[in-house]
């Protein structure tokens, strides 16, 4: 039974990491956390057009904040959980364009 458990978890955190990569077409799960910001920005913010940003900077940006906020745990980890966190709760995303938004220091 245990053994069962512990596969059905196996696959559950990999789906969990794969999929935001997939949905977002990205290679990363920071990437697409990014991505899935940008994408659906709250009214008051102002981006600038998708297009005119790299997302490349936008992953490596989401992995800083993600090794900034947990030290110890994997950035590919912490935007996969911030992403699937998002999913469920859009109001969230507010709260993480306040913080990317923030100036350094």
């Amino acid at each position: 039974m245990l053994g069962k458990l512990l596969v059905a978890g196996a696959l559950g955190a990999g789906v969990a990491l794969i999929v935001p990569m997939r949905r977002e077409r990205a290679p990363n799960d920071c990437t697409a956390l990014a991505r899935q910001i940008l994408a659906h920005p709250p009214p008051a913010y102002q981006l600038p057009a998708p297009s005119a940003l790299d997302p490349a900077t936008a992953g490596a940006i989401a992995a800083a904040l993600a090794r900034a906020r947990y030290p110890g745990v994997p950035p590919q980890i912490t935007c996969a959980a911030a992403y699937w966190a998002m999913a469920l709760d859009p109001g969230l995303r507010r709260s993480l364009l306040r913080l990317a938004s923030r100036p350094p220091g």
